[in-house]
């Protein structure tokens, strides 16, 4: 963990990030300065290695926070969790399917590639995988955010941690399929619009 950098403890500052990032909550949860009361603002490397914004509150207690993740849709936030969370399972499929082979044949395209540019594909796309999941359950991850923050962590706390193992086990039962990954930056997208 680096040292920490100050910004500010000016308070002018401190209002003008509280405003720029209560843009982007629902009216519900806007944040005013007056609400943190906070001492300063700093920037650190918490246990990932890329800069966090912190903010001290007058108690001594301090909070981290993403800008990029005040920038984003609870959409863009809920998938990314849900990325997360099924990485394992991506990443066993793969292992299983080259099983250490230098070249694999694509399940899209039936060509051979070396196994070097192999990624694996949702088939139908990870949001209808989402969106199937959620359309018998009483949660939106459009709307209602699925995970809670947690200090100095980059990794996914879920509010309700029955729902992400409910998750994995539907996307357990998802097509996956292997295939190169020009094809899935290019001719597999444009094959689905």
């Amino acid at each position: 963990m680096t040292a920490p950098y100050i910004i500010t403890d000016a308070t002018d500052h401190c209002v003008f990030l509280c405003a720029e990032c209560g843009r982007y909550l629902p009216v519900t949860e806007v944040v005013t300065c007056s609400d943190i009361r906070c001492t300063w603002i700093f920037v650190s490397c918490p246990d990932h290695g890329t800069m966090c914004f912190h903010v001290e509150r007058e108690d001594g207690s301090t909070s981290d926070f993403g800008v990029g993740a005040c920038l984003q849709s609870v959409w863009q936030l809920n998938r990314g969790s849900l990325r997360e969370l099924v990485r394992g399972q991506i990443k066993d499929f793969k292992a299983r399917r080259l099983a250490g082979a230098e070249t694999f044949v694509s399940d899209w395209s039936g060509e051979t590639f070396p196994a070097k540019e192999a990624c694996v594909d949702h088939d139908p796309t990870f949001r209808h995988v989402v969106l199937a999941f959620f359309s018998g359950r009483p949660e939106n991850p459009e709307v209602e955010l699925l995970t809670k923050g947690c200090d100095n962590s980059s990794e996914p706390v879920w509010k309700d941690p029955a729902l992400a193992e409910a998750f994995l086990q539907h996307h357990s039962k998802t097509g996956l399929r292997l295939v190169a990954a020009r094809e899935n930056l290019s001719e597999i997208k444009k094959a689905s619009a």
